[in-house]
């Protein structure tokens, strides 16, 4: 017995009917345009009335942690035209770290451009971006712990922050910063990058200062290029070695350049004609000095790093060793600045001559 729909004919599709299925696809992509655009433009006018609404907000929350903010002010504020993002252009506003004194608020900070990208929707976590960012510092509002007013071209990143939250987001966001720039080092995901201007006796450079992530956290570290090119314009030789201690700690270089010189100068000065004597001179200075500002450990490392340079003979360094312990023991006794250079003149363990390092006894050579 034979199918009876075997013997009928295919449908055939008519114009018409793909000129309706057109119609209906057209109804369809119109519907879902207009849905986006009536969402997007929703989204646009209220996107800002929210913004005004969180900065009285965030101003709040600065205040708490000791910043007071005012005079928020922004070019443009646009939503994505994927609904994931905002991005706002020339944001400035102005702060200051000292609420109390009488200083009008003279610091400021300015961002050529800042986006929240939406990364996470079923968390609704996501990404700051912010690119151009100058902050500048009146010199009342400048943390004792920086030692630069200007940061310029600056570039940051915070991954995983809460949208839905922005008050907690902000909070993670100082308390970031602020870790990272007294301590240096935060267990925050921070990319920041930009450049500072380090002037050490008149001497100008710009560097660049950078986040480099080691494990679980980001520090603040220097290029070794611009930490060479401030030594080289102030004529001091630094090991290799040396260049890559200094530039982790970038908070710290005008103060060790300064030190460095410092400590040349005084040996120039106290032992003019003698170049061994004067050398002695030089690295317990040195080492006095760091030890004074930075703490014993600090000054072993950057001194320690220095005797790498090539040139030297085993004894010339050893008897450099000896010295700079010379200079941390002095400064943890309390030797004073003004005391140093009478103890370093009538000092009988200091090594003047690299001869004389064959004459100790085992134990008094230091190191």
């Amino acid at each position: 017995m034979s199918n009876e729909f075997e013997n009928q004919p295919p449908a055939v599709e008519t114009p018409a009917k793909r000129s309706a299925q057109r119609s209906r696809a057209k109804v369809w992509i119109g519907g879902l345009v207009l849905i986006w655009g009536i969402t997007w433009l929703v989204a646009s006018v209220s996107v800002p009335m929210v913004l005004n609404r969180i900065l009285p907000k965030v101003a709040a929350l600065a205040k708490s942690q000791g910043i007071e903010l005012t005079g928020f002010q922004f070019e443009s504020l646009r939503v994505s035209p994927l609904l994931n993002g905002v991005h706002v252009r020339q944001l400035r506003t102005s702060f200051d770290l000292r609420p109390n004194d009488e200083r009008n608020m003279n610091s400021q900070v300015e961002a050529a451009r800042m986006s929240a990208l939406l990364t996470h929707p079923l968390s609704m976590r996501g990404t700051l971006n912010i690119q151009g960012l100058e902050v500048r510092f009146d010199e009342s509002d400048l943390p004792a712990k920086i030692p630069f007013d200007r940061f310029t071209n600056g570039e940051i990143s915070l991954p995983n922050l809460s949208l839905l939250h922005p008050q907690a987001a902000i909070r993670e966001v100082l308390e970031g910063l602020e870790t990272l720039f007294s301590e240096n080092a935060t267990e925050s995901n921070f990319d920041f990058a930009g450049d500072v201007k380090v002037v050490v006796n008149e001497t100008t450079q710009i560097a660049r200062m950078y986040t480099e992530r080691n494990g679980e956290q980001s520090r603040l570290r220097f290029k070794r290029a611009d930490i060479k090119s401030i030594a080289d314009k102030m004529n001091l030789v630094l090991a290799p070695e040396q260049i890559d201690i200094v530039s982790l700690y970038p908070l710290r270089v005008p103060a060790i350049i300064l030190i460095t010189e410092q400590a040349r100068e005084l040996s120039q000065q106290y032992e003019p004609t003698d170049i061994w004597r004067k050398d002695a001179h030089r690295h317990v200075t040195w080492s006095f000095l760091l030890t004074k500002l930075f703490g014993a450990e600090f000054a072993q490392i950057v001194t320690d790093a220095n005797e790498m340079k090539d040139g030297n003979t085993d004894d010339e360094r050893a008897m450099d060793f000896h010295n700079n312990a010379i200079g941390r023991r002095l400064a943890l006794e309390g030797v004073t600045e003004k005391e140093l250079a009478i103890r370093i003149q009538s000092e009988s363990d200091i090594i003047r001559h690299p001869a004389e390092v064959q004459k100790l006894l085992p134990g008094q050579l230091l190191n």
